[in-house]
């Protein structure tokens, strides 16, 4: 696949934040027609579509800051596209292109980054196209830092999953399709028949804590060729917590994002390896954003803008309009079978997360994502070049004038630097936090040899 073959249609969506309101809103969102792309699709829908509702709920309108006019320019940028390009499609090196620009905006806000950290973001903005390493934090609800919490955290953004196993009361399992909660003790550690096993599982997993830690304590005990009774009874506790839960959602994490989440608020949502824009409309009340590009340009499914969240299992979810009127003249079971796997990912075991299509279309990918860098960093050049007049010039790509603007750093690339636009030599100093933050996006090959064998390649987001 080329890198002129890869583009996203775009979808304008007219949609009403509130019940019987008269104020609708009509935003421009990406689709996605093949796998892999979504981070780039949830990052550009999701900021949208804060924006919008934000600027409908302010009472008094305030004024514009820099990266509100960026955000506004990406709008009219995407509506623009979509009028004047017989194919309503933007190709993915003119996205990036548009995706770097609001970076340079958004960083000016964050004085703790320094220009070879931003350097170093604008280099990796191609994975959002390919997919991102994330590791959830099994107990919160978050995740641990890396190149993808940066990038959103930004952005502004909140980055949220629903994989959390239940602390206190009572154990929530799947039977039949239909959730049974069954109380097993007044609060862990307690008294109770079966307190013991739970207990014993959220006491290993506090310790744990993330699904990467997860992982290796589970690579590092199957390699233990005389594990002790209370190591394996871990073991089997954790991988069979995983198996029951392996849609990647627990009613205990719908609980939490109830709680922790505003109405009508629009966060990044992580689940099954998907990256998804998700709508807090009120309490208990979710949906997701329909992005499959099989519901665009016919004449129900164009209508079709949300579904719902409401379970564990997905067998209530509906989709629903621009207005949340539920669509019911369509065939839902079809309908929610083709778009489950963009929705809500495979209900089977992690070894099947990723098709073959998927892992070849990655592969392919890393030759694309070298050459957008280099476009990206070229763009960056001729931009500083306009601007060079009266500053003094540099003597290393990492090395910038101390006493230029951020502005001016995050713009300013050598000639080496564009020739290996994703090669940085790396300062002898000790790195920063963030600096460390972006460097770990990589794994080691024994730690990608690790995760494979466990569950096939769990963390990057398709």
């Amino acid at each position: 696949m080329s890198q002129e073959e890869v583009s996203f249609p775009i979808k304008l969506i007219t949609w009403s934040p509130h019940i019987n309101s008269s104020t609708s809103i009509t935003t421009p969102v990406l689709l996605q027609d093949k796998n892999g792309p979504c981070p780039l699709i949830a990052l550009v829908n999701t900021l949208l579509l804060h924006q919008d509702i934000t600027a409908v709920e302010e009472i008094v309108p305030l004024p514009a800051s820099k990266q509100t006019k960026a955000v506004a320019n990406l709008k009219s940028e995407l509506v623009e596209y979509c009028h004047t390009n017989a194919s309503q499609k933007i190709k993915l090196d003119e996205i990036l292109l548009l995706v770097g620009d609001l970076l340079l905006t958004f960083a000016e806000k964050s004085p703790k980054l320094n220009s070879r950290v931003v350097d170093r973001l604008l280099s990796q903005l191609p994975k959002l196209h390919t997919g991102l390493d994330v590791n959830p934090d099994l107990l919160e609800g978050d995740f641990a830092p890396s190149l993808a919490t940066q990038l959103f955290s930004i952005f502004e953004l909140q980055f949220r999953h629903g994989w959390i196993v239940d602390q206190k009361h009572k154990e929530t399992r799947v039977v039949d399709d239909e959730e049974e909660s069954v109380s097993r003790f007044d609060e862990v550690g307690g008294a109770g028949d079966d307190e013991d096993d739970h207990a014993q599982l959220v006491k290993t997993l506090r310790n744990l804590k993330t699904f990467d830690d997860t992982q290796d304590y589970l690579f590092v005990q199957s390699e233990d060729k005389s594990p002790d009774p209370e190591t394996i009874r871990s073991h089997n506790l954790i991988s069979s917590w995983l198996d029951e839960n392996c849609t990647q959602l627990t009613r205990e994490g719908l609980t939490k994002l109830n709680s922790d989440l505003h109405k009508n608020q629009f966060i990044i949502f992580f689940r099954n390896n998907h990256f998804n824009t998700l709508l807090k409309r009120g309490n208990d009340e979710f949906y997701l954003l329909v992005t499959d590009s099989a519901f665009r340009n016919k004449s129900l499914s164009n209508q079709i803008v949300w579904q719902s969240l409401t379970s564990v299992s997905g067998q209530g979810d509906l989709f629903f309009t621009g207005d949340f009127s539920p669509v019911l003249d369509i065939d839902q079971d079809l309908s929610y079978s083709n778009s489950n796997s963009l929705a809500a990912g495979s209900h089977h075991g992690y070894g099947e997360t990723f098709d073959s299509d998927l892992m070849l279309s990655r592969q392919l990918q890393e030759e694309e994502d070298a050459a957008i860098a280099k476009q990206m960093q070229e763009r960056y050049n001729k931009r500083q070049e306009r601007s060079q007049q009266g500053q003094m010039g540099q003597t290393t790509s990492q090395q910038l004038d101390d006493k230029t603007s951020l502005k001016s750093k995050l713009k300013s690339t050598s000639k080496q630097k564009s020739a290996q636009p994703t090669q940085f030599a790396q300062p002898t100093s000790a790195m920063t936090s963030d600096e460390k933050t972006v460097q770990s996006a990589e794994l080691t090959p024994k730690e990608g040899k690790k995760r494979k064998k466990l569950f096939g390649i769990f963390s990057k987001g398709g």
